[in-house]
């Protein structure tokens, strides 16, 4: 059940991701680098108060896994979403305004009703944290994909007709905001009849701030390194620069979507095994997850990388080659930001939020002064490639210190098997990227792509060979791809009330 699980999660962001890509890449193209980034602009500003929906998400995929009565948490949970519903829009208001009136900040007319309009739009997805949660609590995947891939398929087709018809940045984002109000319906449809009809439990609610202040830390320095750090890009070197990161983003994001597939399944499983004193469970969990990733994932990321000069001028166009650099490093950052989210959900899962806490302020300091160094026109002066390598060098020191924890808790024994991994995927990086900038660099795209394949093929004939991939990782895959058995669970799943 849990691969059905995973695979609905992870098979949906798929196709949302490839048909945002898509979209994203037509868009990109006609668009340019300076719209793209207006947009981003608007939306990482607003995004910066986002933390304030997340505060007690935790609290309640916790509260709900260890079997605490569901309809007086989902009462509890649904009432302080609404109440943040209002705080976040007063909010972002309020400092909108300060900045613009108090500090005098320059906005232009554009940027000021993208923010307006993205106002609307992160608040109704705050909305959605109510049913998302919950059924992230209960492990039911399919109630949480079905809604996100109908409001994609609204808000893609929309973007297409929006920028065939000459429209720009203010039109994309108020199709962008009429999907979101679109899919509430069905959310509601989802949740049930009874599902606001549990009592007020003042004991309960006390567990949940228990849970969440502790958050409030770190949800404020996830938000600061994820939005506000593109708003000081921007600030730091420009807008072009901005879309530039965003164009190489938006391509290396479906490997992040990984790991947030491993993200929201494994906390409620590490919660609950936790409670249950289930540490064999736990570790073998994360033995076959890392094992999955340098089979399946690493691959992925070094042909890419290796040929990232082939990818982006291919399908976002000559204007965004600045964009190669910064894509190179991000796929690297996305595997290491996959790699380490188990690992984070384990520490929250053992109960060591206070921890959790105190190690995001050192990371969010820390990734600050790295960006500042990597960015700012006083020093390196690096622009959006310096902020793709601020986010790989924090990653990959994320996953350092979460292993040290979880280690320390539970005595998670090192798999001394991901150093041959490693030694191996280091030579074959190495040697693609030579014959990449030495041979294929000068020639067509159709030898380009023909390089892409064989080198895609070379790598997984080569890891057979040396015994690193075995027959039984083959019939995982294909146990994996049971579709009959996922259409028989989602439609189960969608009928469950």
């Amino acid at each position: 059940m849990l691969r059905q699980k995973f695979l609905v999660d992870f098979g949906s962001k798929m196709i949302i991701y490839f048909l945002t890509a898509l979209t994203g890449i037509l868009v990109s193209r006609m668009v340019g680098p300076k719209i793209l980034g207006t947009i981003v602009f608007g939306y990482s500003f607003v995004s910066m108060f986002f933390f304030m929906f997340g505060l007690f998400g935790t609290s309640h995929i916790k509260l709900i896994s260890e079997g605490k009565n569901l309809k007086n948490c989902n009462k509890i949970y649904s009432t302080i979403i609404f109440i943040t519903f209002i705080l976040f829009i007063v909010t972002v208001l309020a400092f909108f305004y300060i900045q613009k009136y108090y500090f005098n900040k320059d906005f232009t007319h554009e940027e000021e009703i993208i923010i307006y309009l993205t106002v609307g739009v992160i608040a109704v997805h705050g909305l959605y944290k109510i049913p998302e949660i919950t059924f992230t609590a209960l492990m039911h995947q399919a109630k949480i994909n079905f809604p996100v891939l109908i409001k994609a398929v609204v808000y893609n087709i929309a973007r297409i007709i929006v920028v065939l018809l000459g429209f720009k940045a203010i039109a994309l984002v108020s199709v962008n905001l009429a999907s979101a109000i679109i899919i509430v319906p069905i959310y509601y449809y989802l949740l049930g009849k009874g599902f606001f009809k549990g009592k007020w439990d003042s004991n309960l609610f006390k567990k949940y701030m228990l849970v969440g202040l502790p958050l409030l830390v770190i949800t404020i320095s996830l938000s600061l390194t994820d939005h506000y750090a593109k708003v000081l890009l921007k600030d730091f070197s420009s807008t072009i620069e901005l879309g530039y990161l965003s164009g190489a983003t938006s391509l290396a994001s479906m490997l992040i979507l990984l790991g947030g597939t491993a993200g929201t399944l494994f906390f409620p499983l590490f919660s609950k095994a936790f409670a249950e004193k289930n540490y064999d469970f736990i570790k073998e969990k994360l033995f076959k997850f890392e094992h999955f990733l340098f089979i399946f994932i690493l691959p992925v990321i070094i042909v890419l990388s290796v040929n990232s000069y082939t990818i982006i001028p291919f399908l976002l166009g000559n204007q965004y080659i600045p964009s190669v650099s910064i894509f190179s490093v991000l796929v690297f950052f996305s595997f290491f930001k996959i790699w380490e989210i188990p690992y984070y959900n384990l520490i929250n899962g053992i109960n060591k939020f206070n921890l959790n806490a105190i190690l995001h302020v050192f990371f969010g300091i820390f990734f600050f002064l790295l960006l500042y160094f990597t960015v700012h026109k006083k020093y390196l002066n690096l622009g959006g490639l310096g902020f793709a390598i601020t986010l790989l060098v924090m990653s990959s020191f994320k996953l350092l210190t979460w292993y040290f924890f979880a280690n320390k808790a539970i005595k998670i024994k090192f798999d001394k098997e991901i150093l041959k991994f490693i030694l191996f995927f280091v030579v074959i990086y190495l040697s693609g990227n030579y014959i990449y900038k030495i041979y294929i660099f000068d020639l067509n795209y159709y030898l380009k792509f023909a390089f892409l394949f064989l080198y895609t093929i070379s790598i997984y004939l080569l890891l057979f060979l040396f015994k690193l991939m075995k027959k039984e990782d083959v019939n995982f895959i294909y146990e994996l791809m049971d579709f009959k058995a996922l259409l028989s669970y989602s439609k189960k799943e969608i009928k469950k009330k």
